[in-house]
């Protein structure tokens, strides 16, 4: 649990455009770039509504319906910034120890290993996948 707090944690910190990455984007001389913000999707259906299974199906569509393997690595990293902020919903409004937060945290997972191995895919082709990793 300790484990997955600190994953959730850090994740918040990379996709949610903290005011710690804000203060250290203001500390940065001319020299060096700049850091933006990554602004979250609205959380919508949370995993802890019995019609959560519909957010799912959209999502399956989508993916079935996507064929260029750099866009479907984007897909799933809007699903990833969509399941940061469910996460984000559900602690805010039920804890850290809620049921939601579990199935989020899987989906999650699942969103970035399928990203992952698009990537992977692509450069075993011998793809330049600059851009998709990226």
């Amino acid at each position: 649990m300790k484990k997955t707090l600190i994953y959730l944690v850090s994740l918040v910190f990379v996709f949610g455009g903290s005011s710690f990455a804000m203060a250290q984007s203001q500390q940065t001389t001319s020299t060096q770039a700049t850091t933006t913000p990554v602004t979250l999707p609205p959380a919508g259906i949370t995993p802890d509504s019995p019609f959560y299974f519909f957010n799912q199906f959209i999502e399956n569509v989508q993916r079935f319906f996507t064929f260029n393997p750099e866009s479907k690595a984007r897909l799933e990293l809007k699903f990833v910034a969509e399941r940061v902020s469910e996460i984000n919903a559900v602690i805010t409004s039920k804890g850290v120890e809620s049921n939601g937060v579990k199935i989020a945290e899987a989906s999650l997972q699942d969103s970035l290993n399928r990203a992952a191995q698009i990537v992977a895919s692509e450069k075993a082709k011998g793809n330049d996948v600059s851009q998709l990793a990226n």
